[in-house]
């Protein structure tokens, strides 16, 4: 199993954070991470900046094991690990801690127990102030993989760090095919999601049915399946599938097209699902599409972008 920790892109936060105590900020450039900041009563701890999670290693595990995690990220506190005074200054959810060791202020250890329901759980950091961060964890029975950034091959502007593609050049197509196949005799299952890029705002740029994700065959690299992402003006954001038998269709949109729902849009988990012959599409737990194409070889995944990013990118085979 994978034990590669997310990279998170994130801006340093600074003193001036403080005068955020008592407001909720969404913070994109901390992808899914939710700041809730909160004078804290907690004992020994003071508000400082809300406390970062820049990694957490590994980002995926098995239901139902014990195991370590790592934490990385800043301002982090000695007080932060008394889980006795202060048990809720670490939380993994649906998860169980059983201890907390203090690095630094840049690093905790946390042991703790898995529970046995599986999907994406977030992590509760509080120093005094507390911070959020929204699917940090995936709890899936199967084995995960990950790509590292030697196994793309790119076309340019495009780049990659490990399971993040980003644009390079606003309104100019790149390419980025990763190496790993897709094995069609296991039930598997392909993990992404959306985000916005800093170069500038998608809702001009995005393409009518042209395949920003797609599933391809080994043998001959056509598309089997395929993910678009559309905007419609200032009313809609179209997420499109494809397959090669069932044609396109749009199976998940929000409305408006305005920045709440992209703040929406991009906290999805994007999924297809290949179990027992039969492909699925999922976003965010909720089965939106079922396939009726045949696989008969391993596929693998070719990415084409030129005005927003895909990350936390996965291939997972599944226990049957």
């Amino acid at each position: 199993m994978s034990q590669i920790g997310v990279k998170k892109k994130a801006k340093q936060l600074d003193i001036s954070t403080l005068a955020l105590l008592n407001a909720e900020v969404t913070d994109a450039t901390l992808g899914q991470a939710i700041h809730t900041h909160s004078t804290s009563d907690i004992t020994g701890l003071v508000p400082f900046p809300p406390p970062h999670l820049e990694n957490l290693i590994p980002d995926s595990s098995l239901p139902s094991t014990t195991g370590n995690f790592i934490l990385k990220g800043s301002y982090y506190t000695k007080e932060m690990c008394d889980r006795v005074n202060n048990p809720n200054a670490i939380i993994i959810e649906g998860q169980t801690i059983n201890y907390a060791t203090y690095i630094n202020s840049q690093e905790i250890h946390v042991n703790a127990d898995k529970g046995a329901a599986e999907g994406y759980f977030d992590v509760t950091l509080n120093n005094g102030t507390q911070s959020v961060f929204t699917d940090a964890l995936l709890i899936v029975l199967g084995e995960v993989f990950k790509p590292k950034t030697n196994e793309w091959t790119l076309t340019e502007p495009i780049g990659v760090i490990d399971d993040d593609v980003t644009i390079e050049t606003w309104n100019s197509f790149g390419y980025a095919e990763w190496s790993q196949e897709f094995d069609y005799t296991k039930d598997f299952a392909v993990k992404f999601k959306f985000k916005r890029s800093p170069l500038g705002d998608p809702t001009s740029l995005i393409e009518h049915r042209d395949i920003h994700l797609g599933l391809l065959k080994t043998s001959d690299s056509s598309a089997l399946f395929g993910w678009n992402v559309k905007n419609e003006s200032a009313s809609l954001i179209k997420n499109e599938t494809y397959s090669l038998a069932d044609g396109w269709t749009n199976p998940y949109y929000l409305s408006p097209a305005d920045d709440a729902n992209y703040n929406v849009f991009e906290s999805n988990v994007f999924e297809w699902r290949f179990v027992s012959g039969v492909m699925y599409y999922y976003v965010h737990g909720v089965l939106e599409r079922t396939h009726t194409d045949t696989l008969t070889e391993n596929l693998k995944l070719k990415i084409k972008l030129k005005s927003f990013d895909l990350v936390d990118i996965k291939y997972i085979e599944l226990a049957s």
